[in-house]
């Protein structure tokens, strides 16, 4: 703030500049609640695997068992760990402004073989997956690294929030320029109000059966932010104790040219 006067040295008004800080407010609060999000999810595997080694060293390794039962913890809670600094790392290359490796991509043949690999998962519940694809979907053009980054996201958390026999189906269509890839499970389902904050960062609709199993609460982050990066979005749908719909919407950058 300054004073400005006339010609008689008398004060003729005040000169003030006001800054909005309302973003860098914002950002400041992202920042410590990211840094607090993931210092907890760092913590609370670490308590574990400081617990389980310390009760091995004071004897329990003398009872197999029980030794085999605490060790298969330790050994889950380190794979935990290492899927959450794998999305930490995928989360940082994005705010750094990742380069996409464009590519003609088959999204028929992208989804072939990321169904065939999350099959493995979903027999450990077993869970069926189908797909159905329609017949000359475009070859796209996109990065395929993140694009199957994204859909075994998606079909992965369909696998984690679904039942024991539950029933998984992916599709494929396409609608004007785009093409539509939707994962519609019969699982618990998203309850209203939570479903407009399910890609945010660390937000979880149930904290405890999440961390129960396995999740890091960035895995749908990370899909929403690869679709948008390649000019797309994702949609959701979901009853509660019914199952969730979530479509994957991709630009067509080579409408004429077909997949084989």
């Amino acid at each position: 703030m300054a004073i400005f006067t006339d010609e008689n040295n008398k004060t003729d008004g005040i000169i003030a500049v006001i800054q909005d800080i309302t973003e860098e407010y914002k950002l400041d609060i992202m920042r410590k609640d990211f840094v607090a999000n993931v210092s907890h999810e760092l913590r609370t595997p670490l308590t574990s695997v400081k617990s389980y080694t310390e009760t091995l060293l004071d004897g329990a390794l003398q009872d197999r068992a029980t030794a085999e039962q605490f060790l298969g913890v330790i050994n889950d809670e380190a794979d935990r760990m290492t899927n959450l600094v794998k999305d930490l790392l995928t989360l940082s290359q994005h705010d750094g402004g990742i380069i996409l490796n464009f590519e003609d991509i088959s999204i028929s043949d992208l989804i072939g073989s990321c169904t065939d690999r999350m099959r493995r998962v979903a027999k450990l519940k077993n869970q069926e997956i189908k797909t159905k694809i329609n017949k000359g979907i475009p070859i796209i053009q996109g990065d395929r690294y993140r694009i199957d980054q994204l859909i075994t996201n998606i079909i992965g958390n369909a696998i984690k929030y679904t039942a024991e026999k539950g029933k998984i189906m992916v599709q494929a269509h396409c609608e004007k320029n785009l093409v539509i890839i939707s994962v519609e499970d019969n699982g618990i389902g998203i309850p209203a109000p939570d479903i407009a904050r399910i890609f945010e960062r660390f937000y979880r609709v149930d904290k405890a059966r999440s961390r129960q199993m396995g999740g890091t609460g960035l895995g749908l982050a990370i899909a929403k932010e690869i679709a948008i990066l390649h000019g797309g979005d994702i949609t959701v749908k979901s009853k509660l104790g019914k199952g969730t719909n979530i479509s994957i919407i991709l630009p067509i950058r080579k409408a004429h040219q077909q997949a084989l």
